[in-house]
């Protein structure tokens, strides 16, 4: 009986120790890697380029179900390889560094709340821009507006720590360009990121 008993306490911590209570706070350290390329109003094909992505994301609980998704990202945008034009291919390389500041909403799900979804806005700052080598900041918009989400997976390793195995997809709705027809971006990342559970103002008074 006790034996049964205490299986039943450490099955019940399995299934608590991931879920989240209003005002605690998640930060997430990531990498991985991306790919993004241009669309919009265009008869050029361009091809994807695939980059490094890193940065750190926060979660900060509303109730257990629900929380506010931010951070700092490092973003590669831009096209590598050829450009499909009428008179054949061309070899074009062209790299927009961002920071990106996403602001998503994001719903917890399952029993241990291990899947996450979440969607929102992202906005993103430009760092620097190249072309060929070139600097060419003078014709990118300093800032790129982009709608997106994603979905995760989170292994529980203890009460205090995750591992998240997380994908985003966005799609700039402002163009990256001052001059001209509009031609955004769209971007895609595949992360593993470090999660660390910090402690609630309630804990801490306490």
């Amino acid at each position: 009986m006790k034996k049964t008993l205490f299986i039943a306490l450490l099955a019940s911590f399995a299934v608590n120790a991931q879920i989240r209570e209003k005002g605690e706070i998640e930060i997430a350290p990531f990498i991985g890697f991306s790919s993004s390329g241009y669309y919009g109003n265009t008869d050029v094909s361009y091809e994807p380029t695939y980059n490094v992505h890193f940065g750190i994301s926060s979660d900060i609980f509303l109730n257990e179900k629900w929380s506010v998704r931010t951070g700092l990202e490092h973003q590669t945008m831009g096209t590598d390889g050829t450009v499909n034009l009428y008179v054949g291919r061309q070899e074009f390389k062209e790299k927009l560094n961002y920071v990106a500041v996403p602001l998503h909403a994001n719903v917890h799900l399952g029993k241990k709340r291990n899947w996450n979804i979440n969607f929102g806005p992202t906005v993103a700052f430009l760092v620097s821009a190249t072309s060929e080598g070139k600097d060419v900041d003078e014709f990118i918009k300093p800032t790129h507006i982009a709608i997106g989400g994603g979905l995760g997976y989170k292994f529980h390793i203890s009460t205090n720590f995750d591992v998240l195995l997380n994908y985003q997809q966005q799609f700039g709705v402002t163009s990256n360009f001052k001059y001209g027809d509009f031609l955004s971006s769209s971007f895609g990342g595949l992360n593993v990121k470090a999660v660390f559970k910090l402690g609630s103002r309630a804990e801490k008074e306490n």
